[in-house]
């Protein structure tokens, strides 16, 4: 995002650019992004947060709300017209009471940054690492699953197509104020990787929603179309978006302690390993969809093992340096079609509870060449993630602190929404089914 300017900056710069229309964004429980544009006749009224949205769209108890505008998130879209241009903000919903609405999903994440601004005396930051397809469109303009590409990992043009749109959505982000440290191709036909470097927790999160706004919109252009479905095809790998958590401490990280067997830390061990023990009821946020457990599962070695690891690709949780040489936690279990800020506070919220309740260490995962099996497993004591959405909604039930994070009336719904659509899941007939029965019975 830009950098953070005043009330008066903004209108200056409003005029300045010749911005016509600006919207006012905000999201769904589905982390769906969501917007409301005016004019900038409407700009002082916008600054002092008086643009109402109806309550009732919002599923909310108060009968109209407030979009307050977060100054810091103000950006150009520059895809839209030179003359008129399009900006936008990102906005937090407030009661007409004036307090912070408790069901949208930006304020909840703002209690939980907050919380751990004031108890460790430090600012976090999460870098995201988002994974998703270029696929091709149909004769009809709509969304394919195939692609005319056969890149693998790394590779570049001719092979990799969609380097090119890869480029502008870049070049798009960068525009925009993103801080863009790494892009390639990833391992699959079509698909590719774009590395965030983020920011604080709030900022990583508002920029994952405009990134796959911004993916699609310039995809598109290209004639391709960019999805973040976890497994979007049986034969290759599935997509994931890696948050990287640093909690900084003096020149180092409050990970870290190099007196230690393993060289993490007493707080760093009892982080990650609140994480990973809320890990099955997390889930069910971080993975939202029935598609995700696709991704999670298969002939590829994915993330699903409820420990953590310095190599291991099977571990939920792994331990890394960045660039600077600074210890972070890389959470390798999401992925980008979760609600991020409720992906982040429930992740956050979790490792605070592993520190403040000593939770018992998590299992060490060591890298091995082959998938391990359950006998393997069992016997190192390592447990797995849910193997669907429907063992992931049970375990929220059950676990009153995740529920707690997200409050109870956004863990009522998700549960009840995510029922349904495992229920809807189970009553359809895939086509798996049918080549595999029909001819035979």
């Amino acid at each position: 995002m830009m950098k953070t300017l005043d009330k008066d900056a903004i209108r200056h710069l409003v005029e300045e650019e010749d911005i016509e229309f600006i919207r006012l964004q905000f999201v769904d429980l589905s982390g769906g992004l969501k917007n409301i544009a005016v004019t900038r006749k409407q700009l002082d009224a916008l600054l002092e947060g008086k643009i109402s949205l109806d309550g009732a769209y919002y599923d909310s108890e108060n009968a109209s709300l407030r979009l307050v505008p977060d100054l810091s998130t103000f950006a150009i879209f520059p895809w839209r017209p030179q003359t008129g241009k399009v900006a936008g903000f990102m906005c937090d919903l407030y009661g007409s009471d004036g307090n912070p609405v408790e069901t949208d999903s930006r304020n909840i994440l703002k209690w939980i940054i907050e919380d751990i601004r004031v108890r460790f005396r430090s600012d976090l930051t999460i870098s995201p690492k988002i994974e998703f397809f270029l696929f091709d469109m149909d004769e009809n303009g709509r969304p394919a699953v195939t692609t005319d590409e056969s890149a693998g990992l790394m590779d570049v043009s001719p092979l990799d197509t969609g380097e090119n749109a890869r480029r502008d959505i870049i070049l798009t982000l960068e525009e925009m104020g993103f801080d863009i440290r790494a892009s390639y191709h990833e391992k699959a036909s079509g698909q590719h990787q774009i590395d965030l470097a983020g920011g604080n927790a709030m900022h990583a999160a508002d920029e994952i929603g405009i990134f796959k706004m911004v993916s699609k919109i310039i995809a598109k252009r290209h004639g391709k179309h960019a999805t973040f479905l976890p497994k979007p095809r049986v034969d290759v790998e599935g997509s994931g978006m890696h948050l990287l958590i640093r909690i900084p401490h003096g020149a180092g990280s409050k990970f870290e302690d190099n007196s230690s067997e393993n060289g993490l830390s007493d707080f760093g061990m009892c982080f990650l390993s609140g994480i990973i023990d809320h890990l099955p009821a997390i889930s069910a946020i971080t993975n939202p969809l029935v598609n995700s457990y696709k991704r999670l599962s298969g002939d590829f070695k994915v993330p699903v093992y409820k420990g953590w690891s310095f190599d291991s690709d099977e571990a939920a949780v792994k331990v890394v340096k960045d660039a600077e040489g600074v210890m972070c936690l890389e959470l390798c279990f999401p992925d980008a079609t979760a609600n991020p800020y409720l992906a982040l506070a429930v992740c956050l919220g979790a490792g605070v509870d592993g520190f403040l309740n000593k939770t018992v260490y998590a299992p060490y995962i060591p890298a091995a060449k082959k998938k391990l099996d359950r006998d393997e497993l069992e016997a190192l004591g390592i447990g797995r993630m849910p193997e669907n959405l429907g063992e992931a909604i049970e375990a929220l039930k059950k676990d009153e602190f995740v529920k707690n994070v997200i409050g109870k009336q956004i863990a009522d719904r998700i549960i009840e929404e995510r029922q349904s659509e495992w229920r809807d899941y189970l009553k359809s007939v895939s086509t798996w089914e049918i080549e595999k029965y029909l001819y035979r019975y």
